[in-house]
């Protein structure tokens, strides 16, 4: 079994030693929480506390959370949906924290608790809001805290209970991180607040709810609260309407693209921040201190800027009503964190006094504020005290803390900022590398003096250029916020279209409040502030763009006058709305943009941070520059494409949807209705030929587009026309067969190839089409974790959406679920029609949706028969749902023969395909994950199919799985064809194009490899797939320790006997073992097994684990599961594929139970040590000893947190207690010393027997 380091849960929420030292053993436990009803305080002050149960815990991010905690994510979606329901006027609802009517008053009064006291600061640059985020925060988490307890509560007492009360015990609001790379593949703008739907887990089973992170819905909308135009007409937060009136609708889909296209922008300027600022003044505030500072930044500026971009329009771009957003809390949580990080570092800095530039509703005019001055409305006791900056500087005082502070230290935090932080301008050159979320890599921050790391840029003298773009312009220039736009080269004259340009540099907003002209009534205090003319500031680094040109050609050099030449000519930047209106220059009051150059001495260490040199003015650069009257020519976007409307004569934008559909029907396009009869399907493959058969039969007039050196099997009068795959090509052929819709079954699940063929459809006149689909459900978000193509699919899904809200074009997608009958076939399902033999991967009674080849192409016929019916839909239309017992019970059927069953780890396919895919072996991940996904209930694949079943309304009659199992027996026996179903590696059903090599009879399919048994009565272990290097390595390593073995101890008891190695085909031989594994002999077997075999059993696991530790080979993956029985049920180890030489790396390693919970996020990754096994020998002999594994009844991703506590299983009654537990706790000295007490403790107790 494999199992991946960089994604094993390993105590999510102890992620390293610190935090496990740092929290005390507490003698609460779950089962007290569970009990814990909602505090009721008799005072009428509302003191900010935090949370303080369980002691300190970290804040994650919302992704980690999310795939690393689901209880926590669970109940943290109940308890704020829970919060959002609470009466409006209730105090402490969620309306009343996020700012009801606060913002009209003048002061605050003590126990009106608003985030506008908080947001009042933000008009006023020089107040420093960084000290007021730490209660703020506090009181919104213990609100929330209080009302997960209550969703805990309302489950059933008993195991489920206790389980989300464990995990209730160490929640802390979560952040959203928007500066770092995201996961491969994703958007830095989780896919979990774009929905308005989401899946939980509630007392009476899972179902789906409003999403509570998407969207606040006001129960009613007050409009002496929402005195602005049209916010008082909206019923719920909007992030980029699409207009400024009571009909608008969310265009969430929009941010993520926006996101991604700044994200770069983000990294850089916090790394900066972070690296260079060491004032708290500066660093906090985004007021113009002045000519004198040359470097512009601020943590409020960054703030602001996300705040602008997030809303587009919508409630988070303006200061009056953001906190009312979801997405509000998730970013200033970030916010907080980033503070954090800052003041660990700079703890030498803080609040400095200084005199309010004006009235807010806490302060007067004048007012001087310091560390002791009230942070109100925030109480830090009963006696009705405040909170201060002084006593709120720790934030461990609010029972929180960050995993990237680890122990506090100063070498800690920078190593920390570093490796997520550390940009390819700042950290490890045009070479570097990317930090992932959940794979975060260990940064080489290059030094001088290190010839063989590549430096951020030329270095000259130990030494690098920075540049940046610093801006000043005053903070109210608008009504509302604004942005400023900076390119780097050629742009589209469309300001619809800038936020999305290739050559962006990056997008500085300025967040404001609205201007009194759109209020109903405004406060006097509100008025005099729109009417100022505060200069606030901000930057946006050049650097990473310039060298990104330099990368390209575009740019030869980062010298100052290379640069300066090349900027003189390519720096461009413009102001818009964003509503995506164009906004003149000569509109932005004060507006100045300088080019700034520094040399930076890169860090001599991961732990230290660059060097930085005082900033010179490049004014040549921006001097005289011409504004946005100039008139740009448009260009072809990377992002978005223009074509002439031939009916319209008009110039028509596209622009791409991410947003991930909660509802399954996309609503009509408005498109006239059509009789469709002139289809053209694209691809070779088993779909494909399915679709084109259907269609003829049915009497549409077929095409079908195959590559040039394919051969067709098309029938009858479908015309089969052959070319490369360009755009190029798909045009000609769509412009001369003109059809009425295409349908595609081409392209894998890429959504660069889907979107590329769409386009070329779009651009050849063609408005209906039919994606690549045909499989699982695209728009579960739990499959695409599973199956990141399907997140590939369903970023085509929103697009189509968008390109029909747009009139572009019609569409239909289809899931059919897994392609069963292809499945057999090719032995995925774990089905071997040969040997007639199957492994099932779970209990087999699990539910999957499932349909026949040809069951596809009746579908489609019945889809495109009634297109104006369907189209602008997402359909469900499996033919069936089955289960793999009731798959067996028909292929013996059918076959008239018994077939042989055993068992096979669903959570083992997982790991090992986490592992190949952060080894770079996707397509082998791929294969292992659609093994996966057929057998896991938790990701709730078949409820759709059930649910929203489109069979009904399309009038198909559905299939049988005893007719589908008939046909695939009988292709079977007819030698059928090999054709895959999408022409590629990884088939959209599931199944890949790899055959099973038979060379006996099937027994057993694992990670890497399938056994068969031969009929010399020798097993042959082989390689799967077959051509995954990373299979084959497995092998060899598990051939080269058998040699190891034979040579230092002969043909020994302890170990299964090798017969041979043939390495060209990776094709290992041992003797045949007739009892199999002992965790599966014990599962069989359980009640009849001696405590003296178990004994028995126990010393000879030790003693070959003795042997392997003498020659330094560590095993990896040691338990029952390897441990294999001979006809006299003598106990041999197997399995040693993942081992390892002491002091190097593996290919895998053991299950959450068997392996010690260690830090997979840091770089290098942790290396196996002969410590490792002997945790793994604990776990082992508890096995033995009580029939199942350990915390057996816990969910793995908890497994690492409670060994973490040392909240072990109970031991009271199990044989060697004491040896169990020295093992799991690490103390075990060698595999010699627990073998020397195991076998005094068996002669003990030889008399007990």
């Amino acid at each position: 079994m494999r199992l991946s380091r960089s994604l094993l849960p390993a105590c999510t929420l102890l992620q390293s030693v610190p935090f496990a030292i740092a929290l005390p053993f507490s003698p609460l436990q779950p089962e007290d929480l569970i009990e814990f009803p909602l505090e009721r305080r008799q005072s009428s002050v509302t003191v900010v506390s935090g949370i303080q149960t369980f002691g300190v815990q970290p804040r994650l991010e919302i992704r980690q959370l999310e795939q690393n905690v689901p209880d926590q994510w669970n109940i943290y979606l109940l308890g704020l949906a829970r919060m959002q329901a609470m009466n409006q006027s209730d105090k402490l609802s969620y309306y009343q924290i996020a700012g009801e009517s606060d913002l009209v008053n003048e002061i605050i009064t003590i126990t009106d608790l608003s985030s506008q006291a908080y947001m009042a600061d933000h008009t006023h640059p020089g107040m420093a809001p960084a000290q007021r985020q730490a209660p703020y925060l506090a009181l919104f988490e213990q609100t929330l805290y209080q009302h997960i307890v209550a969703a805990v509560n309302e489950f059933p007492a008993g195991a489920i209970r206790q389980r989300y009360a464990s995990a209730a015990l160490s929640w802390r609001l979560p952040y959203w991180d928007w500066a770092a790379v995201p996961p491969a593949g994703q958007s830095v703008y989780p896919t979990s607040v774009t929905s308005p739907n989401i899946t939980v887990t509630m007392p009476n089973g899972t179902m789906s709810i409003p999403n509570p992170l998407y969207s606040y819905r006001f129960h009613q909308v007050s409009h002496d609260d929402f005195y602005f135009d049209p916010f008082a007409s909206w019923n719920q937060t909007m992030r980029f309407p699409t207009n400024w009136t009571s009909s608008a609708t969310v265009q969430d889909n929009l941010i993520g693209p926006i996101l991604d296209n700044n994200r770069v922008s983000f990294q850089d300027r916090l790394y900066n921040l972070l690296t260079y600022y060491n004032n708290f003044t500066e660093f906090g505030n985004e007021a113009w201190m002045g000519p004198g500072v040359s470097n512009k930044d601020s943590l409020e500026s960054l703030h602001d800027a996300i705040h602008s971009i997030t809303g587009g329009s919508g409630h988070m771009t303006y200061l009056d009503y953001s906190a009312f957003d979801p997405l509000f809390w998730l970013h200033h949580v970030m916010i907080d964190r980033s503070f954090a990080l800052w003041q660990a570092i700079n703890n030498d800095s803080y609040v400095q006094p200084m005199a309010t530039v004006d009235q807010t509703f806490t302060m007067a005019n004048g007012q001087v504020i310091n560390v002791d001055s009230p942070l109100e409305p925030f109480h830090s006791n009963a006696a009705g005290d405040y909170w201060t900056s002084n006593s709120a500087r720790s934030i461990r005082k609010l029972g929180y803390t960050y995993r990237d502070i680890g122990d506090g230290s100063v070498s800690t935090v920078k190593a920390a900022v570093n490796r997520i932080y550390g940009s390819s301008a700042g950290s490890s050159g045009l070479s570097g590398r990317a930090v992932d979320l959940h794979q975060p890599l260990e940064r080489e921050v290059p030094g001088a003096s290190d010839p063989n790391v590549q430096a951020p840029a030329e270095v000259t003298n130990g030494k690098y250029q920075e540049y940046i773009a610093n801006i000043v312009s005053q903070k109210f220039a608008m009504n509302g916020s604004y942005a400023i736009y900076v390119f780097m080269g050629d742009f589209s004259d469309d300001p619809a279209e800038w936020s999305m340009s290739p050559n962006l540099v990056g997008t500085h907003g300025v967040f404001a409040a609205l201007s009194a002209v759109d209020a109903t009534s405004k406060s006097n205090m509100l008025r005099r502030q729109m009417d100022s003319t505060i200069q606030v500031t901000g930057t946006l680094p050049l650097t990473s763009m310039l060298l990104a040109k330099v990368q390209s050609g575009e740019l030869p050099c980062m010298d100052i006058p290379t640069v300066t030449a090349y900027l003189n000519e390519n720096l461009h930047w413009r102001a818009g709305a964003f509503d995506g209106s164009r906004i003149p220059l000569e509109d932005i009051g004060d507006l100045t943009i300088t080019v700034v150059s520094a040399e930076v001495e890169p860090a001599s260490a991961t732990d230290q941070f660059p060097t930085w040199g005082d900033f010179s003015v490049l004014t040549s650069i921006t001097k005289g520059k011409p504004d946005d009257n100039e008139q740009y020519a448009d260009i072809e976007h990377y992002y978005s494409w223009r074509r002439q409307d031939q009916a319209k004569n008009e110039t028509m934008h596209l622009r791409f949807v991410f947003r991930s559909p909660g509802t399954r029907n996309m609503g009509d396009a408005g498109v006239p209705n059509r009789a469709i009869r002139h289809v053209l399907i694209l691809g070779d493959n088993r779909i494909a030929d399915a679709i084109v058969d259907a269609l003829a039969a049915a009497g549409f007039n077929t095409h079908q587009l195959i590559p040039t050196r394919a051969s067709s099997t098309a029938k009858g009068s479908t015309a089969v026309h052959k070319s490369d795959s360009s755009p190029e090509a798909l045009i000609k052929i769509c412009q001369e067969t003109r059809p009425d819709l295409v349908i595609s079954t081409s392209g894998g699940g890429s959504y660069a190839s889907q979107k590329e063929i769409i386009d070329a459809v779009m651009s050849a006149g063609i408005t209906c089409f039919m994606p690549a689909e045909f499989g699982h459900d695209s728009l579960n978000e739990r499959l695409q974790q599973r199956l990141p193509p399907l997140e590939e699919h369903a970023r085509i899904i929103n697009y189509l959406e968008g390109l029909a809200t747009e009139e572009r074009l019609e569409w239909v997608s289809v899931a059919t679920g897994s392609l069963l009958d292809h499945g057999l076939w090719s032995g995925n399902l774990g089905f071997d029609l040969k040997w007639q033999s199957a492994t099932l991967h779970g209990r087999g009674s699990e539910r999957f949706a499932a349909s026949s080849t040809p069951w596809v192409g009746r579908v489609v016929v019945a889809a495109v028969a009634q297109w104006d019916k369907v189209k602008n839909q997402y359909l469900y239309a499996a033919a069936l749902v089955t289960t793999a017992d009731e798959v067996l019970g028909c292929l013996e059927q059918s076959t008239g023969q018994q077939w042989e069953a055993g068992r096979g780890d669903v959570e083992d396919c997982v790991r090992e395909a986490e592992r190949r895919t952060e080894r770079g072996f996707p397509d082998a991940a791929m294969f292992l994950m659609e093994r996966s996904v057929l057998y896991d209930e938790d990701l709730d694949a078949v409820g759709p199919f059930v649910t929203q079943d489109a069979k009904k309304m399309l009038r198909l009659v559905p299939e049988n799985v005893a007719d589908i199992v008939a046909s695939a027996v009988h292709q079977h026996e007819h030698h059928a064809t090999a054709k895959t179903v999408d022409g590629g590696g990884v088939l959209t059903n599931g199944a890949p194009k790899h055959t099973l090599v038979n060379k006996g009879r099937f027994l057993a399919v694992g990670a890497s490899c399938y056994a068969q048994l031969m009929p010399d009565g020798n097993v042959v272990k082989l390689p799967w797939p077959p051509e995954e290097d990373i299979c084959r390595l497995d092998l060899k390593m598990e051939a080269w320790v058998y040699s190891e073995l034979h040579t230092a101890y002969g043909d020994h008891i302890r170990f299964v006997p090798f017969i041979s190695f043939e390495e060209k085909e990776s094709e290992l031989v041992l003797e045949y073992m007739p009892n199999g594994a002992l965790r599966e002999y014990m599962k069989e077997h359980n009640s009849e097994i001696s405590r003296w075999q178990r004994l028995r059993w126990i010393s000879a696991a030790v003693e070959g684990l003795e042997m392997l530790h003498a020659l330094n080979i560590i095993h990896c993956d040691f338990s029952p599961k390897n441990f294999l029985l001979d006809a006299d049920l003598e106990l041999k180890l197997a399995d040693f594929g993942c081992c390892a030489v002491v002091g190097k790396d593996s290919t895998g390693c053991g299950s959450c139970r068997f392996y010690p919970p260690k830090d997979w996020k840091i770089r290098p990754l942790p290396l196996p040590t002969l410590q490792d096994d002997l945790f793994a020998l604990g776990s082992s002999i508890y096995h033995i000893m009580t029939g199942h594994r350990p915390y057996d009844d816990v969910p793995s991703d908890h497994v690492p947190c409670l060994v973490g506590l040392r909240q072990l299983p109970d031991l009271c009654g199990v044989d060697m207690r004491d040896i169990i537990q020295d093992c799991w706790l690490l103390k075990a000295e060698s595999a010699h010393a627990v073998r020397q007490r195991v076998d005094s403790w068996i002669f003990g107790h030889e008399r007990d027997q």
